[in-house]
C-alpha cells in the first residue's frame, strides 16, 4: 500500500543564519514529524563539499545542529542530507517522535561504542556487556585524529562516523572537529562512491 502524501508543510526561517525550515508534523500514514531544512541552492551535496571551505561548511552544519539541538530541544532524531530532488541543491532532513517518541536519545551505558576502541559491540546493541566483536572490529579510519569512521554494529548498510572524543551531541563539537567531520563525509563520499 503507498503512503499518502503529507500535507504541505510550514516554511518559516529560523535560527541566526535565516534556515529555511519546513516543518512536516506526524499525521495518519506518518508516525514522526520531519523537518526539511534547506542547505544550498544550486549545487548537490557532494560538489558543495569538494567547493566549499571546510570552515563555512562546519559553520552550516554547526547552525543546523544548534537549530535541532537549542531551538527544537531535540535529543533523539535521524539526521539525512540528500540532494534535492527536482533541481540542483541539498537539503538536510531530519525525522523525529513517532513510535521512538518515548526515547531521550542512545541507550544510556556505562560505556561508549564510539570512544572505546574495546567496548564489545553488545554495549550499543542491547546496553549489556556480553563479550564479542568489539568497537575495534568495525573501524575502517581515522580522519585527522578526530573522526572515526565504522562499519554500522547493526550491519544495516550505511557507515558511521564519530567523534574520537565523547559528546552527548553533534553541537558539541568544537568548530575544527566539525570541520573534519564533514571532511571525512566527503571523504567516504568520493572513495567509497556513497552518494
Amino acid at each position: 500500500m503507498a503512503s499518502t502524501p503529507r500535507t504541505a508543510a510550514t516554511t518559516k526561517y529560523a535560527g541566526s543564519d535565516q534556515l529555511q525550515v519546513r516543518d512536516f508534523p506526524a499525521e495518519a500514514g506518518h508516525e514522526e514529524s520531519m523537518l526539511v531544512i534547506n542547505g544550498c541552492a544550486g549545487k548537490h551535496f557532494q560538489q558543495y563539499l569538494i567547493d566549499t571551505d571546510s570552515v563555512e561548511v562546519a559553520r552550516l552544519m554547526s547552525t543546523i545542529t544548534k537549530y535541532l539541538d537549542d531551538e527544537r530541544g531535540l535529543t533523539d532524531y535521524r539526521f539525512k542530507i540528500k540532494d534535492a530532488r527536482y533541481a540542483a541543491g541539498w537539503e538536510a532532513v531530519v525525522f523525529y517522535g513517532g513510535s521512538n517518541d518515548e526515547r531521550t536519545g542512545p541507550l544510556r551505558v556505562e560505556r561508549c561504542m564510539s570512544c572505546e576502541m574495546d567496548c564489545p559491540l553488545s554495549v550499543g546493541l542491547t546496553g549489556k556487556d556480553d563479550g564479542g566483536p568489539t568497537s575495534r572490529d568495525t573501524l575502517l579510519f581515522t580522519e585527522n585524529e578526530s573522526i572515526n569512521c565504522w562499519l554500522d554494529a547493526k550491519a544495516r548498510p550505511v557507515l558511521i562516523l564519530t567523534p574520537t572524543r565523547h559528546v552527548r551531541r553533534l553541537g558539541d563539537l568544537d568548530a575544527n572537529e566539525m570541520a573534519d567531520l564533514w571532511s571525512a563525509v566527503g571523504k567516504v563520499m568520493r572513495e567509497w562512491g556513497v552518494q
